[in-house]
């Protein structure tokens, strides 16, 4: 069984590919770009039953089987670049991404956008 790489590697990881930028900065930028929903207008949303949302939970598995929006969609944000064309085949959906924080499904619906 393969090991998980520790934390600090996969963050030097990342900050080499996003061009030397910390997960701080990539959160401050992709929050300026990124629309937000609240809470109340998701709820409302998904009691209404409405379709014209998709709902991407992108954190991973075990989080999401404890708990997640009635209807979401499971992508983790490990795999969306992986696996958003098979899962995601139309561009032209809204795509609502969500987490338990906000900080990873922010930076999900910056790279889906």
């Amino acid at each position: 069984m393969r090991q998980p790489s520790p934390t600090h590697v996969t963050e030097a990881l990342r900050t080499n590919m996003s061009g030397g930028k910390s997960v701080a900065q990539l959160l401050a930028e992709a929050a300026l770009r990124v629309p937000f929903m609240s809470l109340e207008e998701l709820r409302a949303r998904v009691e209404a039953q409405e379709d014209d949302l998709i709902v991407l939970d992108v954190r991973e598995r075990d989080a999401y089987e404890v708990g997640h929006v009635p209807g979401a969609r499971l992508l983790p944000r490990g795999q969306l670049e992986l696996r958003v064309n098979q899962e995601l085949p139309d561009p032209t959906r809204r795509i609502l991404t969500c987490c338990e924080l906000g900080y990873v499904s922010t930076l999900a619906a910056s790279t889906l956008r």
